[in-house]
């Protein structure tokens, strides 16, 4: 039996082969445990590496906009994913009904800067009410503390990824429950039909919208002006910040696919339910996405 130094110095000698290669090569003899311990372990270490070198520059890349404060760096769980995998039998439905299944309603969080921890909520909730067929309300204040402790602050708010991590890391205890996800993945395709998808398996998608500064506008997300049919007008004056939303849903129609992303401002904000629908071409408008998942299958 060949020893663990012994496998890194071979992984050496693979240096100019692509990992593709190496896996072929080792996947062809025997699966013992060993040796699938050892790719485990040469895995980790890749991930490590690209950790590391995230981390390093991390203070120069971040956004300050986007993320003030930020002290939870980048770590092993920030990865990405795609389109989900399904058969070839799977079609999409025309549209999807997670927020009238949740029968939720839109929760508010007046004038605070929370909105990472009232949209990761309502994210969440939706989920754990779809799951049981009631609305589901959590405390959002319960995760807003594990924020504070790691970045967030009462006057510029917190990440996307900040909240992710708090949510993964603590969750909600409610009715005697403890309500977490498995994990949360940064959507690397930015396709319509990827969303669609996340969406028609009855998952929620963490993202957000700029806060922009001018007088159509204004500097208040609560004040944000909408078209008649209850669609958000998109400014494109100077960013001044962000806010939290999750979407829900999609709704197919005679001029393109809709989603729906329920607000933080109460059930009268907007003209849909307390929510806002986006046309796709507007998508690009709205920050990062993550997918949040509360089973380990579920990928």
């Amino acid at each position: 039996m060949r020893t663990y130094e012994a496998y890194k110095q071979m992984l050496k000698i693979w240096a100019g082969a692509s990992w593709s290669d190496f896996m072929r090569y080792w996947l062809g003899k025997r699966r013992t445990s060993s040796i699938l311990t050892f790719i485990n372990n040469v895995r980790v270490s890749i991930a490590r590496k690209k950790q590391k070198k995230i981390v390093d520059n991390f203070n120069k890349k971040v956004d300050p906009i986007h993320s003030p404060n930020v002290f939870d760096v980048p770590d092993l769980r920030d990865l990405k994913i795609k389109a989900p995998k399904t058969n070839k039998n799977f079609k999409l439905p025309l549209e999807t009904n997670n927020w009238k299944l949740s029968r939720r309603k839109a929760t508010n969080q007046f004038q605070t800067m929370q909105c990472s921890a009232y949209g990761t909520e309502t994210g969440k909730g939706i989920m754990d009410s779809s799951e049981v067929g009631r609305a589901i309300y959590h405390d959002p204040s319960e995760l807003w503390n594990h924020q504070l402790k790691t970045g967030a602050s009462e006057k510029t708010g917190d990440t996307i990824q900040n909240v992710c991590k708090q949510l993964n890391k603590h969750g909600f205890h409610t009715n005697k429950r403890h309500y977490t996800i498995t994990e949360y993945r940064k959507l690397a395709d930015k396709s319509v039909k990827t969303l669609m998808k996340w969406l028609a398996l009855r998952k929620t998608v963490v993202t957000g919208i700029f806060v922009r500064k001018d007088s159509g506008y204004g500097t208040n997300y609560a004040r944000a002006s909408f078209h008649k049919k209850g669609t958000l007008i998109i400014s494109k004056g100077q960013k001044i910040g962000g806010h939290l939303q999750v979407i829900v849903d999609y709704e197919t129609r005679e001029d393109g696919v809709w989603f729906f992303l329920p607000n933080t401002y109460g059930p009268e904000w907007g003209n849909a339910d307390g929510g806002v629908w986006i046309h796709e071409s507007e998508i690009k408008y709205t920050m990062s996405k993550y997918i949040l998942f509360d089973a380990r299958d579920d990928f």
